[in-house]
């Protein structure tokens, strides 16, 4: 076996765990493992972004949030696995856009456990791409990262074409008219997890939760690979 992200072979030592359960042996090296920042400690209860000391918080609750919340959040809560920073930047664009798909292993038992912990009761909706961006780029990252999940997940909704998130500004984001729109029912009264690649500034995320809500779901969170 070799590490998926610097492709040196991995120095796993032999034991009856590693033979009884093969598939929960990690498939990066320690050395790339340590280098990602992992989401931790005290958190926004809503967006999941970690606190600092220099923040104006209060409930454990970041001022993005709190305005979130005065706009009427259709979205519960956010959480993610690790920081947008440099380092996520290049596995993410890996991964992402020169289509290696086999990284998203890497990602996997961690993203399995978040989901357990927080979303048990919860139905994956990955998080669409327009039928153009889909063709592009030959995969949807979100649907990947749903299957990682490893339970049933649902295609609930379906996504006009714009120019990419990525290219807008946060003012611009917050004034998208939302892309999504319904592909299939939703059951009322279910309770519904999203499934992205990137948090930023949780417009995306946001405006697939509004239409999920309008049509009748009880509740509606988000999980993603990162955040920035």
């Amino acid at each position: 076996m070799n590490c998926l992200i610097c492709f040196d072979e991995l120095q796993v030592g032999d034991t009856w765990f590693s033979y009884l359960v093969p598939r929960y042996i990690k498939a990066v090296c320690a050395h790339c493992d340590q280098k990602l920042q992992r989401i931790q400690g005290v958190l926004c209860v809503c967006c999941g972004r970690m606190h600092n000391t220099s923040s104006s918080v209060s409930e454990n609750i970041c001022e993005d949030c709190e305005l979130w919340r005065r706009l009427g959040d259709p979205l519960t809560c956010n959480r993610s696995l690790y920081v947008y920073d440099d380092e996520m930047k290049k596995h993410m664009n890996r991964f992402k856009f020169r289509g290696d798909v086999a990284m998203a292993k890497f990602f996997g038992l961690e993203l399995r456990a978040l989901f357990r912990h927080s979303f048990r009761h919860y139905t994956p909706v990955p998080v669409p791409l327009s039928t153009e961006r889909l063709e592009e780029r030959g995969f949807n990252q979100s649907e990947i990262l749903a299957e990682l999940l490893q339970v049933p997940f649902h295609t609930l909704l379906a996504r006009r074409h714009t120019e990419k998130q990525s290219k807008k500004s946060k003012r611009e984001r917050m004034n998208t008219e939302n892309p999504f729109f319904l592909s299939n029912e939703v059951v009322c009264g279910k309770k519904y997890v999203l499934i992205d690649d990137i948090y930023t500034t949780g417009v995306t995320v946001r405006q697939a939760a509004s239409i999920l809500r309008k049509n009748g779901a009880a509740d509606v969170a988000a999980l993603t690979l990162c955040r920035g």
